[in-house]
């Protein structure tokens, strides 16, 4: 049974009104990052009648371009910082994903309120002290909007059935976010794994929810095919003959701590699960290491162990924790008329769970310190630096970035007020295009001796820079460029020396200086 302190409807609705406030101030304030300001350029060049995958080489699948439109639009007509509306969007998915899930939550009345101000603060703390460099990323808003169908799907796998206007919601807002990437459908697969298991197939693909996620996968994927057949016939190929250099693989990726830490966080609430407590305590600790391992699946699968593509394993590993942290509390009260093997089980699981917040709390309290750097923008200096330079040079004027990293380019092109109207906005092909280990040679090959793929990205960099000759030229000489083995640097502008166009047009420019790794150039008048 569970426990119950006192109700109180004002107190619960001023809990967890709290704690949404709370959130939505590292949010609101956190920094541009690299991803979510480039998104915004893209869109904003969609909006002006460019063509996704033809006038813009993005890596990604066309939704989260889509999805950015709105932002977009906002920074446009409103004149909002980018940062700002980055913020407002993330703060604005925060707060309806909040809101879906009390209603859901409140479908049980059994439950006390201290369980749903649990789940909602392991998610609300997940969500933005761990994302502070990352609002706007997909991982992040994909964690964000499949909360409440977490939730449900909890509930129904219980056999309990929401209205047809609640469980549509939920499912096509987690509709959305499974979508975001391909990877991300692991935690819906997942999800609905146990779901079957607990009620069978009848009662499974009976839900409105579930219909509502596999029928917009469904018009998504016609979606591409019909808008942007390109993403399929020309991005793809590229990506993956090419992006895999950018990551260590699936085997570095699953040999870490933090992998197996997750992996057994996942496994620990699925049979935690099997203890006897209330029905919706197990429910809530099933159905969310369900979904950790799913996320943790998708992590795993995109070969490359960036943190950020960690974040909803972090989010949903968290929420396991506090269904199984409820799931024992709601048994201590009958815990003396339980067999012995019921009462070790339950101890055994307490200081597991004890034993992991010991070992997780510097990992919080870090993050915590981070968010504090990051609203103040100690940590960005180096960016900062970049565009006051380029926005005393060029600002309003087009900038190109030679690097196999976004960073040089983006949030400066975004914090200066330059534009970005090329096809690549990285040159992300060459450490595919050019791989090898720390201190081998890079056989640089010349136009004529490239393959078809190097030849037609070759050839679309060097005539952008020539229909439009960017008034600041950005080149990374970095050491340990993105992509590239560590004291392997590519020299670019070797490279694109191989084109007599290209040594014309850098007859035009002249080296005014280096801020940090970044070599910077700037037109001649």
């Amino acid at each position: 049974m569970w426990l119950k302190p006192p109700r109180s409807a004002w107190l619960y609705a001023a809990a967890a009104g709290g704690l949404l406030v709370l959130a939505l101030i590292p949010v609101m304030m956190a920094p541009l990052n690299t991803d979510a300001a480039w998104m915004l350029v893209e869109a904003r060049r969609l909006l002006g009648g460019e063509r996704l995958y033809v006038d813009m080489m993005e890596t990604n699948p066309p939704l989260i371009v889509w999805l950015s439109t709105l932002p977009a639009l906002l920074t446009t007509l409103g004149g909002w910082s980018d940062q700002w509306v980055v913020g407002l969007a993330t703060a604005s998915l925060l707060g309806l994903a909040t809101l879906l899930a009390l209603r859901v939550m409140a479908r049980e009345p059994a439950a006390p309120r201290w369980v749903g101000l649990l789940l909602l603060a392991a998610f609300l703390v997940t969500t933005t002290v761990f994302c502070t460099w990352d609002v706007g990323q997909r991982e992040q808003i994909a964690a964000i909007i499949t909360f409440p169908y977490l939730l449900l799907a909890a509930q129904e796998s219980m056999g309990e059935r929401s209205s047809t206007a609640l469980a549509a919601g939920c499912g096509a807002m987690a509709a959305v976010g499974f979508a975001i990437k391909p990877f991300f459908l692991c935690a819906f697969a997942a999800i609905e794994l146990v779901l079957l298991a607990a009620g069978g197939w009848r009662r499974t693909f009976s839900r409105v929810a579930f219909w509502a996620v596999a029928g917009f996968q469904l018009a998504y994927f016609l979606a591409i095919l019909v808008a942007t057949p390109e993403y399929l016939a020309r991005i793809v190929p590229a990506v993956l003959a090419t992006y895999g250099a950018y990551g260590n693989g699936i085997r570095a990726v699953i040999t870490t701590s933090r992998f197996w830490l997750a992996a057994f966080v996942g496994i620990l609430a699925l049979i935690a699960s099997a203890i006897p407590a209330p029905p919706l305590a197990r429910a809530y600790s099933r159905v969310s290491g369900a979904a950790t391992l799913g996320w943790l699946a998708g992590y795993a699968s995109q070969g490359k162990g960036w943190h950020y593509h960690f974040i909803p394993v972090i989010v949903y590993g968290a929420l396991a924790v506090a269904a199984m942290a409820a799931q024992l509390v709601a048994v201590v009260p009958a815990l003396r008329r339980q067999p012995r093997w019921l009462r070790a089980g339950s101890a055994a699981l307490a200081v597991i769970l004890v034993t992991a917040s010991a070992w997780v709390a510097p990992t919080v309290w870090r993050s915590m310190r981070m968010d504090l750097r990051a609203i103040r923008g100690q940590e960005q200096s180096g960016v900062r630096v970049l565009a006051d330079v380029v926005s005393d040079m060029a600002a309003g004027e087009p900038i190109y970035a030679f690097s196999t990293n976004m960073a040089p380019a983006f949030p400066v092109v975004n914090l200066a007020g330059a534009r970005w109207p090329y096809h690549y906005h990285f040159l992300w092909l060459i450490p595919g295009l050019y791989p090898g280990r720390t201190g081998t040679p890079i056989p640089y090959r010349l136009p004529d001796a490239q393959g078809p793929m190097e030849r037609a990205f070759f050839d679309t960099v060097v005539t952008d820079l020539q229909r439009i000759p960017p008034r600041v030229l950005i080149v990374d000489r970095s050491p340990n460029q993105q992509g590239m083995a560590y004291g392997r640097p590519f020299d670019f502008v070797r490279y694109f020396s191989g084109s007599k166009g290209f040594v014309e047009l850098m007859r035009g420019y002249r080296l005014e200086g280096f801020v940090g790794p970044y070599a910077i150039y700037e037109r001649k008048l």
